[in-house]
């Protein structure tokens, strides 16, 4: 039976099972006729149009069906591309995108136009088989048996069945079901061959030509029982659990030692089958010795030592560490290492890596002096990161040395050229390759074996990390004998920091002086920073693991961070909480304080909150006013309109900018006037903020709890622990209610308070304060004491001159 959802197609060509070229037959030839005529009124704009331009593969152009040509062309005038250039001279295979054909034609034959010239979409597209992987059958004859093996790659066998089928088909169906991201279409194809209905995946199934994905995996099996062993979990729920048994544990380490040491017989191993290590070069480098404790006391990988080989043991990691490389060369059995990042590969290789620091007036000098007379025995390619810096670098050597320049004004022709002139060279005449980041994918070169950066990307470290797809063919050799040189000036401070984190990783050591500069360049980067928002790492344990690549500013600065408050450290805040962020980071307002010293209460009125909202409101209503904000970046204040008519005053947090530009696609906004957090803003809809609005003091504070922190050494609350924290919210806090806090510290709008109590209002009585969230969350075992966190805040409040603060003095 055929779905209901099927639509009648034509088959115009077939490259293999996920790639087949189809028009819907429904209306084709009506709006076929349309674009033809559309295409007519045009024709004379065809005749303007210089024809003495050099074609390139990708141009859009107009084909003419002209009555003296050998090609049976199915329209008058017809929209194609140029797919590939032709063998012949002045031929180009050009695929008619209405009806899914290419042809071969001469330059004549065709003008070259813009790709809007009319707006309808084309008539033919793409589609693929879904649900299907590629495979072939492996014949053993000495052991009288078969196996289906998955293939990368469909066989030459599978896609002619496939053309067979086809063209033995009467009518074709596609029924449609997804599309990726690149706009293809996947989904069934129904062949009616002699009124027999067949599904194109069944049939290549059924004849081993591919096997069914199964996107359900486990769900199918209903005995499948998976427990998770974490912190939060009632131990006495998790034994009960445990002692029913299951086939999926999913731990972390620390966690399964400490619970395995107090109910030893609970878990056996023996029957293990799969060990997973998710995120291993983290869990290797932070939990080596709870790992190492797994394997040694409770012999966890005991199977490896059977002669069956009964358990395997999968690693995903994004870094190539130290400890990953000791657990797999001892641990594993001939390991299968799949490295999927260029960089990481390099790294995994130990190829020799020379970094210099030096003035960008002197790199030249340096560079040749680098180069020396043994060059034309090594394959050597130099990269720069734009065509100006690449044609001066090649000024410069040709009066030294033999060299290759290959930069982004080259055209397709010219590129080849070069790269047919370089893996023709031998040893003893190489030449030097210089060549920029934006055509390194079109020259495809693999063979390098001394890669320079001579300058490096400011903001891309994918282009980083391209550059070294260069070495592949020698990394995968046994006897890798590549080197890597680095180039930095003083342009280079972020990607300085970078690099010097990879040599970390490497075990490299590294001289002091380089150390002080990189605190130096830290310090300098910081300063940087002063309109961006502290990091909330920083805010939430004193640090931030992540502080190389995170955007957020890491230092206090004492003119920025001045309190917005005369709040003072032991003073006890009450607060109406407006959002919940983690376990012990809230977004409230304040209703009042209580001083220390004198036990006065200060009311924070809300009718400033009020007055502010309906400015902001009263200047948006104004559409004129609604303009586009133009300056995107990280700690920008701007408006934002959500829901419809209604007017916020957002903070920029996080940037997602598009590949190609590199231009701001997407933010993640915080409202600083609720404490509310909305991701994946698009920019267009940020609007233009005045001063006069920007400048009125921010209505909702950042409060962090400080004293606790997760098990383990973690920086991020399980959600175990921030549902206790909703629930306890729900329980406790209603709109008679408030929490109340002692403070810590207190910066700019972010308070730091020891306990958030709440509070509840008698009438001729004094406040009843009840519960306390940190003791809720001790009790529970979803936090242990953390007493370093509010000394590290002291710490980098001394870093940043403030010795007394909040009516405290930190040097006490």
């Amino acid at each position: 039976m055929l779905p209901p959802t099927v639509t009648v197609i034509k088959v115009t060509n077939v490259l293999t099972p996920y790639i087949i070229r189809i028009c819907e037959i429904k209306h084709y030839n009506e709006k076929l006729n349309s674009i033809n005529k559309k295409l007519f009124k045009k024709k004379e704009i065809f005749k303007t149009i210089k024809k003495y331009s050099e074609p390139k593969i990708g141009d859009a152009v107009i084909v003419y069906n002209k009555l003296h040509t050998t090609f049976d062309f199915p329209g008058w005038l017809s929209r194609g591309h140029i797919y590939s250039i032709g063998n012949l001279k002045d031929t180009y295979n050009i695929f008619l995108s209405d009806h899914g054909i290419c042809v071969v034609l001469k330059k004549e034959d065709f003008v070259i136009c813009s790709t809007d010239i009319i707006t309808e979409e084309y008539l033919s597209f793409t589609a693929g088989l879904y649900n299907v992987l590629p495979a072939d059958v492996k014949y053993d004859f000495s052991m009288h048996n078969k196996t289906l093996t998955i293939l990368d790659e469909w066989s030459t066998s599978a896609i002619e069945y496939t053309k067979e089928l086809i063209s033995a088909s009467d009518t074709i169906y596609f029924d449609y079901l997804v599309s990726d991201q690149y706009g293809r279409y996947y989904g069934e194809f129904y062949l009616n061959i002699k009124n027999n209905i067949i599904r194109l995946s069944e049939i290549l199934v059924l004849n081993h030509y591919a096997v069914y994905l199964d996107k359900e995996f486990l769900q199918n099996y209903e005995k499948i029982r998976s427990i998770a062993a974490i912190n939060g979990k009632s131990e006495r729920s998790l034994v009960a659990e445990m002692f029913n048994g299951c086939q999926i544990l999913i731990s972390t380490p620390t966690f399964l030692v400490r619970f395995m040491n107090r109910n030893e017989k609970l878990i056996n191993f023996k029957n293990l089958r799969y060990l997973i290590l998710d995120g291993g070069d983290i869990i290797l480098n932070k939990y080596y010795d709870s790992v190492n404790h797994l394997f040694k006391k409770y012999n966890i990988i005991s199977n490896t030592e059977l002669k069956n080989k009964m358990l395997q043991i999968i690693i995903t990691a994004t870094h190539w560490t130290p400890q990953l490389k000791k657990v797999a060369f001892i641990l594993m059995d001939n390991p299968y290492i799949c490295i999927a990042s260029f960089l990481e590969a390099a790294i995994f290789k130990s190829v020799h890596i020379n970094i210099y620091v030096i003035n960008s007036k002197k790199k030249n000098e340096k560079l040749l002096d680098l180069l020396n007379n043994g060059y034309s025995y090594t394959r050597t390619i130099i990269i720069c990161t734009n065509n100006n810096e690449a044609e001066e670098l090649y000024n410069f050597l040709q009066k030294h040395v033999e060299i290759l320049l290959a930069h982004g004004n080259m055209n397709f022709f010219q590129l080849q050229d070069i790269k047919q002139c370089w893996n023709v060279c031998i040893s003893g005449s190489y030449p030097i390759l210089i060549c920029t980041d934006d055509i390194l994918s079109d020259i495809d070169i693999t063979n390098v074996t001394w890669l320079i950066h001579y300058s490096i990307p400011l903001h891309s470290k994918t282009q980083f990390n391209f550059r070294f797809s260069t070495l592949i063919e020698n990394l995968q050799m046994e006897n890798c004998n590549c080197k890597v040189t680095i180039m930095m000036d003083e342009n280079n401070d972020i990607q300085f920091l970078h690099i010097m984190k990879i040599m970390q990783r490497m075990n490299i050591i590294i001289p002091q002086n380089i150390l002080e500069n990189i605190k130096f360049i830290t310090n300098a980067l910081e300063k940087k920073k002063e309109n961006y928002p502290i990091c909330d790492n920083i805010k939430s344990w004193g640090f931030c693991n992540k502080q190389v690549s995170c955007a957020f500013r890491h230092k206090i600065i004492s003119k920025i961070d001045i309190p917005l408050t005369n709040i003072q450290i032991n003073d006890k805040v009450k607060f109406r909480v407006v959002s919940i962020l983690d376990a012990t980071h809230v977004s409230a307002r304040i209703i009042s304080y209580i001083k220390f010293d004198t036990l006065e209460e200060i009311e924070f009125p809300n009718t400033q909150y009020m007055l502010i909202n309906k400015s902001i409101q009263e200047y948006y209503s104004c559409a004129k006013n609604r303009k586009k904000c133009e300056i995107i970046d990280i700690g920008c204040i701007c408006g934002l309109e959500e829901p419809v008519d209604t007017f916020k005053r957002v903070q920029i947090l996080h940037i997602e900018r598009e590949n190609k530009t590199g231009n701001p696609k997407y933010v993640n906004v915080k409202c600083i006037d609720n404490g509310v957090i909305l991701n994946k803003v698009n920019v267009y809809n940020l609007l233009y903020m005045p001063k006069e609005l920007i400048k009125y003091p921010i209505q909702v504070f950042e409060v962090f709890l400080v004293g606790i922190a997760p098990h383990d050494d973690e920086y991020i609350w399980n959600n175990c622990a921030i549902d206790a924290v909703y629930e306890w919210f729900k329980e406790n806090v209603d709109n008679r209610s408030y929490v109340i806090g002692t403070v810590n510290l207190h910066l700019g709008n972010t308070i730091w308070v020891d306990s958030l109590n709440v509070g509840t209002k008698l009438i001729g009585y004094k406040d009843l304060i009840g519960s306390s969230i940190k003791t809720e969350l001790l009790l529970k075992d979803h936090a242990v004491k953390n007493d370093k966190h509010l000394n590290q805040m002291y710490q980098l409040c001394r870093d940043a001159g403030f010795l007394q603060i909040n009516g405290y003095d930190l040097n006490l």
